[in-house]
């Protein structure tokens, strides 16, 4: 049989492992913003600019662990080099210490990041720089670190296309999966979770009810400011609480039940006889929808003789 759209998965590298394609170009991104001293617009007081600073170089020099002799050594980033380590650049072992600092302090030789990106081609042109970024105790994925605490400030990250890509294929079938089950509710349900997520469902007439649809909606689109909202959406609209609560919720506004005739009471509204107790630990729609989770009889029975009220009421 044909695979579908949703069995196609993008290429993974092993847990941590870095397999440099000739054929992309990586991008390092900085982990540090600095929103607090980000320039305003003076008409808007918007943030302006990314965040990060024009202009940041990490050494291009220092110590650091040779996967191949499995040691730590003194390496430093010299273009035309065959490899970041100070061994294994022959080359380079009769020259004078000032020869050597004037060659790192060349602009070929700078590992800059400017306005917090550094694009690197993994091709024999940029393997060298690749091998020098992935060295440094300040690169977030560095399995050997010289100094184990590594440095906060400043540190840089590689931007994986391929995690990106899968992120964001798995965004989308987060996005549909959950519109399309938002779609599917019956009104009961929407107005089970509209009344979790927050959204007013006091007005139930036709135009209220178009209302609620509209912010119940809105909550099942995926907004970047907000990445975890449909996960969130999704554990509301699939739980077995959503519907207990709303049932008690609405049970008590609209005078089913009570839990004011009688302390520590709940009650049938209008006979005021006592049911259960509450504790009044949590809020009585909370406290009998644990109940019901709990498998408690009573509190089940109160449940569904609330729903059967409910329902005649329409």
């Amino acid at each position: 049989m044909e695979n579908t759209v949703a069995d196609l998965k993008p290429f993974r590298a092993g847990k941590r492992k870095i397999a440099v394609d000739e054929e992309k170009i990586y991008e390092f991104e900085l982990v540090t913003r600095y929103e607090a001293s980000r320039p305003r617009d003076k008409k808007t007081d918007t943030p302006l600019g990314s965040g990060w600073p024009p202009s940041f170089s990490y050494p291009n020099h220092g110590t650091a662990y040779n996967e191949a002799k499995k040691k730590f050594e003194n390496w430093r980033f010299i273009e035309g080099q065959p490899s970041i380590f100070v061994s294994e650049q022959p080359e380079l072992e009769n020259y004078e210490k000032e020869e050597i600092h004037e060659m790192l302090g060349q602009a070929e030789n700078q590992l800059e990041f400017k306005d917090g990106r550094l694009m690197v081609r993994g091709d024999n042109s940029g393997q060298l720089r690749l091998q020098a970024l992935f060295a440094q105790d300040y690169f977030e994925q560095n399995e050997h670190p010289r100094r184990k605490n590594m440095p906060k400030a400043h540190m840089f990250r590689l931007n994986n296309p391929d995690a990106i890509l899968e992120k964001s294929l798995t965004q989308k079938d987060l996005a549909f999966s959950t519109m399309q089950q938002a779609r599917n509710c019956t009104i009961t349900e929407m107005l089970a979770v509209s009344l979790i997520m927050g959204i007013d469902i006091t007005d139930t007439s036709n135009a209220g009810l178009n209302r609620i649809k509209n912010a119940f909606l809105q909550k099942a689109e995926y907004d970047p400011r907000n990445p975890k909202g449909l996960e969130f959406f999704m554990q509301v609209i699939n739980s077995p609480d959503t519907k207990a609560k709303f049932i008690f919720s609405q049970g008590l506004s609209k005078g089913i039940i009570s839990a004011d005739q009688i302390p520590g009471k709940l009650t049938w509204a209008k006979p005021q006889t006592a049911i259960l107790d509450l504790t009044g630990v949590k809020a009585p729609a909370d406290e009998l929808t644990a109940l019901v989770i709990d498998r408690d009889v009573k509190a089940i029975e109160v449940m569904k003789e609330i729903e059967v009220q409910l329902e005649n009421s329409k």
